[in-house]
């Protein structure tokens, strides 16, 4: 989640709650990290509907984990929330992926983070809920 919020430096916090169930889904996490040009959300979920059939049941699965992450994140400083807003702090001297003991499985998803990136990060956050057909 922090390498996300280096690239798109602030989000909602509702975005935010999206990731870890879209990058921790291995079908997903290998569609967004495949080379092929993703242009919009849109196609991702005509051209991989797979990746998203148990995306509501993944999003509550996740829920709990994704707030823990974003409480560890803002509590060693790597994010700062803001109303409903998290900012990632510039300052954060945080970054696990040039760790060298960082594993395969880590590495894709940073890859697959970078994709995913491009689809949500000029995305509204209501209109990608009703996208992802997440229930609230």
């Amino acid at each position: 989640m922090s390498d996300i919020l280096l690239h798109i430096q602030v989000t909602s916090i509702a975005k935010a709650l999206i990731v870890l169930p879209l990058v921790l889904h291995e079908p997903t996490m290998k569609k967004l990290k495949g080379r092929s040009f993703k242009r919009s959300i849109e196609e991702f979920i005509i051209k991989h509907p797979e990746c998203l059939i148990t995306f509501n049941k993944r999003y509550e699965d996740f829920l709990p984990i994704s707030v823990n992450s974003i409480t560890i994140l803002n509590a060693i400083n790597v994010t700062r929330i803001e109303k409903e807003a998290l900012l990632y702090n510039i300052g954060a001297n945080f970054s696990p992926e040039n760790s060298i003991k960082i594993g395969k499985r880590a590495k894709n998803i940073f890859q697959a983070i970078d994709s995913l990136n491009e689809l949500i990060k000029d995305e509204e956050t209501h209109s990608l809920y009703l996208k992802l057909k997440i229930q609230l």
